[in-house]
């Protein structure tokens, strides 16, 4: 490394460190005034403020250019070049991978396996649908580009892929300080978490068959290139997840046999490798690194941070939210000052067409997967009038010998109606939904660091990334900003109690079938410590059922509610946990300061054991969740 290229990094970080210093005052700025916030969000003005600061950067270059030999390199040069760049290897590397390990880990599991279903129909394909509808509408457009600019099929089929991924963290944003309904939150939270890699996938593949075949391309190549898509995304898209899984499962068992917990500070550190080590280790097996860390993140919420201390999780999940916060902030702050540093030529006929097909691909990808869906859940109920029953019953005694040709099938279509079960009717998506869902499709960092890995074959390559900067600026800035009044406007649910959400939630359903019950015999009682095993809380949290226990039958209240358990002389009490699965829970005697030993007897009742209590008849006891 020469002494220029260490001085070209050392301004870099001295000027994007004191940028960013600034851009959390203006946030804070931003978050004191709710008029100004309501239109314009804070991924919005990060961009708007990397805007204005690249053209101040780009305007001191051109000044110093003029007043400066060529001969001589001056600090503004080497500022110019080092900020106004991209930098590709850092997003995906350093920022990529908190931002989705804290998407993970703050995700509600049960949400997003109840609604897994539509979100990888969206995120597969939907993803395909968008990418491949923008491709070949650009094409047929392609007239209307003017005839300066001729992109071919492929470099079209290629854009429409980039174009595919969306980014929806300014909108996520908003919904998050919003409180929507959990329902749109999982939904939408979910598909672009996994949309991003299987758009990184498409675009990969389509690139890759540009370089090697360009338009030299018959038949066969096509379709072997067609199949090695597929296959390679069947390999991420079941591998990728396992392999989050397992590593998620590994440092549990770590965190649980290495006896950490007298050594918080390595405990805690211990507890943060994951972040970054997932992420590489899935891109060195050629695996993606985006699921897999995605879903290393859900799984560490689940299998390691019952095995650390309290203080040690509480410090894990605010480094966490605070990584994540700071990537995404710099990735915003990276993609305005990398505006003015674009070189390419800005065809605008092509930009505003690729803006309005992008938004059809998008609708294409969205509201028929969305009908589909539903209808998946529906079932045939037959509709018993027992009027007509008895009246073809009289009939069919008086003349039974001449049965009518059709008549059977004419009262089955006539009798029979589609419904949806009970049971299935909060996975259904309504139409406002998916309105919501649509406007959420923003373009972002994801798709502009594709970009800017555009194959130069045909000299297109300024281009394709200023019309994806373009795109990405208008979805961010306007669209983005246009959330909350799209919001009021769909009447969606605000203000919604997450715990009550999943309280409520608890009470009427639970995670059922055969990988549950697989992964909570074999996975979660191997990884997670045991009740007895588990740090002792020093005092009772606000999220706690007390109890008091008697001879006489046992009563008990536990957040507000009276529920009746067995009699007290057989020695156990259960009771039914509405708003806590898998038995997560120690019951402690705060009287007589001891613990009692605890049985999951379903995926939401537990029993404890109070025979050993120094005096049964006068035990108080609390529930603490580990």
């Amino acid at each position: 490394m020469t002494s220029g290229t260490t001085r070209q990094i050392e301004i870099f970080f001295l000027c994007f460190f004191g940028l960013l210093l600034i851009l959390l005052f203006l946030s804070k700025f931003l978050h004191n005034r709710p008029k100004l916030h309501s239109i314009l969000s804070e991924p919005a003005l990060t961009v708007v403020f990397g805007i204005i600061c690249s053209f101040v950067i780009k305007a001191l270059q051109r000044i110093d250019a003029s007043s400066v030999g060529d001969d001589d390199e001056s600090d503004s040069a080497y500022l110019a070049e080092a900020i106004l760049e991209f930098p590709t290897r850092v997003f995906f590397m350093a920022l990529l991978p908190p931002i989705l390990f804290n998407s993970g880990y703050q995700l509600q599991r049960e949400l997003f396996h109840r609604h897994f279903g539509a979100i990888s129909l969206f995120a597969c394909v939907g993803t395909c649908i968008s990418g491949f509808t923008v491709g070949y509408l650009l094409y047929m457009a392609k007239p209307y580009f003017g005839s300066d600019f001729d992109p071919t099929l492929l470099e079209l089929m290629t854009f429409g892929s980039l174009l595919a991924a969306t980014d929806t963290v300014s909108v996520v944003s908003i919904m998050n300080s919003k409180k929507v309904d959990p329902h749109l939150y999982s939904l939408v939270f979910g598909e672009s978490a996994l949309n991003d890699a299987v758009a990184i996938v498409l675009f990969h593949t389509m690139a890759d068959f540009m370089v090697q075949h360009g338009e030299n391309m018959d038949h066969d190549s096509f379709v072997e290139y067609v199949w090695a898509y597929f296959l390679s995304f069947l390999v991420e898209a079941l591998c990728s997840p396992l392999l989050g899984i397992v590593f998620a499962f590994g440092m549990a068992l770590t965190l649980r046999y290495g006896d950490l917990k007298e050594h918080a500070l390595i405990e805690l550190s211990v507890f943060l490798l994951p972040i970054y080590i997932s992420y590489i280790l899935a891109e060195v097996l050629g695996m993606s690194g985006m699921i897999t860390v995605f879903f290393t993140g859900m799984f560490a919420k689940r299998y390691m941070e019952p095995n650390v201390a309290t203080k040690t999780a509480q410090h894990a999940d605010v480094f966490f939210q605070l990584a994540a916060f700071l990537a995404e902030t710099s990735i915003f702050l990276e993609l305005g000052l990398s505006v003015f540093g674009l070189s390419g030529n800005y065809y605008w006929k092509f930009i505003g067409i690729s803006l309005v097909v992008s938004l059809v691909g998008r609708a294409l990808s969205i509201y028929p997967l969305a009908v589909i869906h539903n209808l998946s859940l529906t079932r045939l109920k037959r509709k018993e009038d027992n009027a007509n029953n008895s009246n073809n019953k009289t009939e069919s005694t008086m003349d039974d010998s001449v049965p009518s040709q059709g008549s059977h099938l004419t009262n089955a279509v006539s009798n029979a109606s589609f419904e949806t079960p009970v049971n299935k009717r909060d996975k259904l998506i309504p139409l406002k939904f998916m309105h919501f869902l649509w406007f959420a499709g923003l373009r972002g960092a994801v798709a502009y660091a594709c970009a800017r890995k555009f194959p130069d074959i045909y000299g297109h390559n300024a281009e394709f990334v200023a019309a994806t900067m373009v795109i990405v600026v208008f979805t961010i800035v306007f669209m983005g900003g246009a959330t909350e009044l799209v919001m009021v406007k769909l009447k969606i649910s605000v203000d919604v109690d997450e715990r009550e959400y999943m309280r409520h939630w608890h009470s009427r359903r639970k995670l059922k079938g055969f990988l549950h019950r697989f992964e909570y015999q074999f996975l979660y009682k191997c990884a997670v410590e045991k009740e007895d095993e588990r740090e002792l809380p020093a005092e009772p949290i606000q999220e706690m059922a007390t109890w008091e226990v008697s001879n006489t039958p046992i009563q008990a209240t536990s957040f507000g509610k009276t529920v009746l358990a067995n009699q007290a002389d057989s020695h156990h009490f259960e009771h039914r946990m509405d708003n806590y699965i898998n038995g997560g829970v120690v019951v402690i005697d705060r009287l007589n300061q001891q613990r009692f030993s605890t049985r999951t007897l379903s995926d939401d009742s537990m029993s404890f054991d109070y025979r050993n209590a120094s005096d049964p008849s006068a035990v108080q006891c609390c529930a603490q969740i580990i």
